[in-house]
């Protein structure tokens, strides 16, 4: 398991699909005055680098990865495209997650506390996104009129494994709560 978490879950999903998205949105598909170029921003710093370095020193082979995990260079190869067809961005809705789990009265009983404790730093992020995009956004209508923003995440495409949409504020508020 820990291997799965480790490569799929974490370097592939978090850094290669969505860290690196939210920097190729944000470098090279917004204005850098956008608002959402702006609320990114500090997400997206780092993240290229980051994951230049890790594919120097962790993958390849004899390298960190290898030498860490169960899966072999080759594996590993053959594991990225697996995973990333595999990918899904309702993984990343973790409400929906719980609820698809069958959670949700463990966590109402206190009964697990990482639950508790994802849902209250999810929460506070959702809270966080929501008061920035009351900011500069009215209604869906808005968002759908943000051309900008329509255009990146249509640009976006061929650097991550599923499409980015947001055709509404609640679309906006997840794909950002999700991305941070």
């Amino acid at each position: 398991m820990h291997n799965y978490v480790a490569h799929v879950r974490h370097v592939i999903n978090t850094h290669y699909i969505a860290a690196q998205g939210i920097a190729v949105l944000v470098h090279n598909h917004l204005p850098w005055h956008h608002p959402i170029a702006r609320f990114l921003f500090p997400h997206a710093a780092g993240s290229l680098a980051s994951n230049w370095n890790a594919n120097r020193n962790f993958m390849g082979p004899s390298k960190i990865g290898e030498q860490t995990y169960a899966y072999t260079w080759k594996g590993l190869q053959q594991l990225v495209p697996i995973a990333f067809k595999a990918f899904e961005w309702a993984d990343y809705n973790l409400p929906e997650v719980f609820a698809r789990r069958g959670v949700n009265m463990l966590i109402d009983q206190k009964l697990y506390p990482y639950g508790e404790d994802a849902l209250l730093i999810w929460n506070a992020i959702d809270k966080y996104a929501t008061d920035y995009l009351s900011q500069y956004y009215k209604d869906d209508a808005d968002v759908l009129a943000d051309t900008a923003l329509q255009e990146a995440f249509e640009a976006l495409d061929p650097a991550i494994a599923k499409p980015v949409r947001a055709k509404s504020l609640s679309e906006l508020r997840l794909v950002l709560t999700r991305f941070i």
